[in-house]
């Protein structure tokens, strides 16, 4: 990220320096819609950042925003520092897991996040974190066949449900074992069946996933 300081010299001028907007980074936009670009740059720079929609001649972008239009072009590939963002135009777009094994994407945000969410997201990934957004998940289990389009888990067998459900709203294994009659033993091996299907490495994985990915509350 770039930061600028600007101040006086000593006996310089006679009055405060005014400050200007400080640039947060460096942003090449490469969508294949043109309108859609020019949109999410003003955006950006209304933010703080420096945006491009053609490929700067003489700087590095820190950051590049492609969608699943222009992934391919692996323009990233010549920027090896930059972090790749996807932003998803198409919102029904569930074909867009293939592109991203193949590229280095640092985050993936939905056409349908609004301008908070959005600014939230970019300055997660700026900061090293990874960022995908809940509906591309959600596409995502979809297409693994993890969940229905109403977002209806799948591959749990009823007992799984309750359980993942249970995880959720903080049960512990005891209570979850007194609810559907089981023993401790029993609800462990159901809940190791659970975590591995979810693909989470302990409850507290287990209750984000079931929590954030298919949109229920604790």
């Amino acid at each position: 990220m770039i930061s600028h300081a600007r101040g006086l010299k000593d006996g310089a001028g006679t009055g405060p320096l005014e400050a200007g907007p400080i640039p947060k980074g460096k942003v090449l936009v490469d969508m294949g819609s043109g309108v859609i670009a020019d949109a999410v740059s003003s955006l950006l720079r209304s933010y703080g950042y420096q945006c491009f929609t053609t490929e700067p001649p003489t700087c590095e972008p820190d950051v590049i925003i492609v969608d699943s239009s222009t992934i391919d072009k692996k323009t990233a590939d010549r920027y090896p520092k930059s972090k790749l963002i996807l932003l998803e135009t198409d919102a029904h777009a569930r074909n867009i897991a293939g592109p991203i094994l193949f590229q280095k994407v640092h985050g993936i945000i939905s056409c349908t996040a609004d301008s908070a969410k959005f600014k939230k997201a970019l300055e997660a990934i700026a900061d090293g974190q990874v960022w995908i957004d809940n509906m591309t998940i959600k596409n995502f289990l979809l297409d693994a066949g993890l969940i229905s389009s109403k977002g209806e888990i799948l591959g749990f067998t009823p007992q799984e449900k309750i359980i993942a459900e249970s995880i959720c709203r903080g049960d512990t294994n005891k209570e979850i074992a007194q609810k559907l009659h089981l023993s401790v033993h029993t609800v462990k091996t159901h809940l190791r069946s659970t975590m591995r299907k979810a693909g989470a490495v302990n409850r507290s994985a287990l209750a984000s996933t079931v929590t954030q990915l298919l949109g229920k509350e604790k």
